[in-house]
């Protein structure tokens, strides 16, 4: 099947995850000129190569690739700089993360001071991962890079509140030290998901020639987002909730979720700038612009200082 994937190199993050995984399956009906699948370790990459080899028609040259921890800065400088620089990206699917579930905050220590976790793995990985393949010259002229959105950056009653920061300082005081707020692990999906669309809303306004787009299929089941839930409310959970949740159309499977992604790599759903996913308050629907549900995702001053402020922790971002 022929799309404008095809032929195309492409990086998925997160590659032996749910969404991960059914969207490299998608992905490889579409005869790209290779599939890079990035996990956190080697044993997990070459697991996720070995299924994904039985469904490979087109015979695409696969590379699993471990490393790619989304909490570690020097980590990740590692792992790009180990890339072959002769082949550039041209799609790239940043989507590893997840949720972290404990009862208190947990941070990652930075150049100044510390950011809290799920902020880390789920928007400032990301930021670092497009950041290293910039330096090292591995995205293409025209790539199209996909952040994983989540409609949690605007809130989802009566789960999830909506998530505005208004000022850096505000921003700042939550990730660097909770805001004296009690953790909440659905809450902190939702600021990290409000960060990344900052960032990717950033790298579209400074990168012309690429498109950044943060993307959300809408509430998906069956991932592993819920395994280290602890106990009686992980199964519950993943188990009991998602599954009536999915037989009343308020979630949905990996797969029905990887072919929205699909669309979005393929650039048939969004533009370099866009937000996208489901109608306000809801967790699943119609995709939609995001932009008019949180004023933090039209606030300019807060998206570029808080640029400024990826810099003071992690250096000077390259030129582009």
């Amino acid at each position: 099947m022929r799309s404008s994937l095809t032929g195309k190199s492409v990086l998925i993050t997160g590659a032996n995850g749910g969404i991960g995984y059914a969207t490299c399956r998608q992905v490889l009906r579409h005869a790209p000129r290779k599939l890079t699948l990035a996990c956190r370790s080697q044993f997990q990459a070459d697991e996720c190569k070995i299924k994904l080899n039985t469904l490979n028609f087109s015979k695409t040259p696969l590379d699993a690739v471990g490393g790619f921890e989304m909490t570690s800065d020097r980590q990740l400088k590692r792992v790009v700089s180990s890339l072959d620089a002769k082949h550039k990206f041209d799609v790239v699917f940043v989507q590893a993360g997840g949720a972290f579930f404990d009862k208190k905050f947990r941070f990652i220590k930075a150049r100044e001071g510390q950011i809290e976790q799920t902020v880390f793995q789920n928007a400032i990985g990301g930021y670092l991962l497009v950041r290293y393949l910039l330096e090292h010259r591995l995205l293409s002229k025209k790539a199209r890079i996909v952040f994983a959105g989540g409609e949690g950056a605007r809130g989802v009653r009566p789960l999830i509140k909506k998530q505005s920061f208004h000022s850096i300082e505000n921003l700042k005081a939550y990730i660097e030290t909770g805001a004296g707020q009690k953790y909440n692990p659905l809450d902190a999906i939702g600021v990290s998901k409000l960060v990344s669309a900052l960032i990717s809303l950033k790298l579209a306004s400074i990168d012309s020639g690429r498109e950044y787009v943060w993307f959300s299929p809408g509430l998906t089941g069956g991932t592993y987002g819920l395994d280290h839930w602890a106990g009686l409310q992980k199964y519950i959970s993943k188990y009991l909730v998602f599954p009536i949740a999915a037989a009343f159309g308020l979630a949905q499977p990996p797969r029905k979720a990887a072919g929205k992604c699909l669309l979005a790599l393929a650039g048939e759903i969004g533009r370099s700038g866009d937000l996208i996913g489901a109608p306000e308050t809801k967790a699943l629907g119609q995709l939609c612009d995001q932009k008019p549900m949180n004023p933090d995702f039209t606030n300019q001053r807060l998206r570029d200082e808080f640029f400024i402020y990826l810099q003071r922790q992690f250096g000077s971002f390259p030129n582009i």
